[in-house]
């Protein structure tokens, strides 16, 4: 085997077992195979192996009883760290840079009243409103739906809190609360096509309009 191919055969082979490596790796230079029809060899053998593992019913309940619902945990984390980052840094606070809402004092736990503030004042829409009320009166359109059937109430809630908090400023939008399951909006008769794509339409102003003087 060349140096280079010998190195390849070597790497593929630490997928294998110790003992069943060695064993190997004995066989291929006993044999004086080739050195890229030996490294089709020990992946094969690798393969092999895989899939008698696969055959049991354990790594399948590893992969979707706890790799599936740890992916969720770490994306959620995540989403929180980009959020507090956005609107919390801290770069003298290592290793996320950011400061925290909360803090363990003994058995409780205290909320930091300040960064509660803060962070709402930059994170709620809601409460922005009256710091841009003038931008908002300001844009030809505004327009928000949501649907009934949310499985999380608490954004059910937001918009219907939104919706009057805007009216209390005389901002001028639509909003609608709509009777269909969470993503079926996509389709052809969905509330996208139907709904969202003519409000744009009616609204938005192109450079060939304004060209032509059309409406």
């Amino acid at each position: 085997m060349t140096s280079v191919g010998s190195s390849l055969v070597e790497l593929a082979a630490q997928l294998l077992q110790r003992d069943e490596r060695q064993a190997v790796l004995g066989d291929l230079v006993e044999d004086g195979e080739n050195a890229w029809q030996g490294l089709l060899d020990v992946l094969s053998l690798v393969l092999h192996r895989q899939a008698i593992l696969w055959k049991s019913w354990r790594p399948w309940l590893a992969a979707f009883g706890l790799t599936v619902p740890g992916s969720f945990v770490l994306m959620g984390t995540s989403v929180a760290a980009s959020m507090f980052q956005a609107h919390l840094p801290d770069p003298g606070n290592p290793p996320l840079f950011i400061d925290l809402l909360a803090r363990q004092e003994g058995d409780q736990l205290i909320i930091d009243a300040k960064l509660m503030e803060r962070f709402r004042n930059n994170f709620y829409l809601e409460t922005m409103i009256p710091q841009y009320t003038d931008n908002l009166k300001s844009l030809r359109g505004l327009k928000f739906d949501w649907t009934r059937n949310d499985p999380n109430f608490d954004h059910v809630y937001a918009n219907q809190a939104f919706t009057h908090k805007l009216n209390e400023f005389g901002i001028i939008h639509g909003a609608e609360e709509y009777n269909r399951t969470f993503g079926a909006d996509w389709g052809i008769d969905g509330r996208f096509y139907t709904d969202a794509l003519p409000f744009f339409q009616k609204l938005l102003v192109f450079e060939s309009h304004k060209q032509t003087g059309r409406d």
